[in-house]
């Protein structure tokens, strides 16, 4: 009998185990497929990986036209991207009917004469039990900001600040 709940015990710890890992795995994998679509330069599905209260106010068209035209400036500044990599997903937490979590975004910009490297935080938020993420950059978000976009906003998730960036020379 012990050794039956025991065995049973087990199973459930490392079931549970087994599904965090894979949830945070699931979200990093749809982080990533969003930040190479913005290097491919596929607004579509970048829009499609963004949090859609962020796309609401303005429609899609018109959140594509901007991240056009900002990337424009950048190229005419002589600046672009030259790489975005993401760290360790924190803990997934429960808001509400959502789960959120904090990705570190680590980017890389040219810039004439070098480059320059910072790290900001990437929210993901699933609606849908953890199936299908959606992304905001959260570095700079107001405590206005978080509470209108997210109601139930658990206050447990912290995001990291934005780190200064730094200029390194070619």
């Amino acid at each position: 009998m012990k050794s039956s709940f025991l065995t049973l015990f087990l199973a459930i710890v490392l079931s549970v185990a087994g599904s965090k890992a894979q949830d945070t795995a699931k979200v990093k994998q749809q982080a990533k497929m969003m930040a190479d679509a913005f290097f491919r330069g596929d607004l579509n599905t970048l829009m499609n990986y963004t949090y859609p209260k962020v796309i609401i106010g303005a429609g899609k068209a018109k959140m594509i036209a901007s991240v056009k035209k900002s990337l424009e400036e950048m190229k005419k500044a002589g600046m672009s991207f030259r790489s975005v990599s993401l760290g360790a997903v924190s803990k997934i937490y429960k808001a509400g009917t959502e789960l959120h979590c904090t990705i570190p975004q680590h980017s890389s910009i040219n810039v004439p004469g070098g480059y320059i490297t910072s790290t900001s935080p990437l929210m993901g938020i699933s609606a849908d039990g953890g199936k299908t993420w959606k992304f905001i950059s959260a570095g700079n978000m107001s405590k206005q900001e978080i509470d209108r976009l997210f109601p139930n906003f658990n206050p447990e998730l912290v995001f990291k600040k934005v780190t200064t960036p730094v200029f390194h020379k070619e």
